[in-house]
């Protein structure tokens, strides 16, 4: 994405989700090849993160519904800005 990142030790890598099928998909009238290595790499990764969540190792953030439709959530990000939450 033309993006630089700042770690020299860390490579930064774009890809499409669509490629995780392993299969060959249009995007915006662009055709994308099938990448079988994503494929097994979104295995694993599925693989991985099912343990994870059957071991409880992560945890969602608490939820508090704020009254007053869309400006209620303005007002959640307000208190975001302000480090309230």
């Amino acid at each position: 994405m033309g993006v630089e990142f700042p770690r020299k030790d860390v490579e930064s890598v774009f890809f499409f989700a669509y490629s995780a099928t392993g299969e060959k998909f249009l995007f915006k009238g662009k055709d994308g090849p099938a990448v079988p290595e994503n494929f097994e790499q979104a295995v694993e990764f599925s693989e991985l993160v099912e343990g994870l969540l059957a071991q409880g190792r992560f945890k969602a953030h608490p939820l508090r519904v704020c009254p007053g439709g869309l400006g209620g959530i303005l007002s959640g990000m307000q208190e975001m800005k302000m480090g309230k939450v």
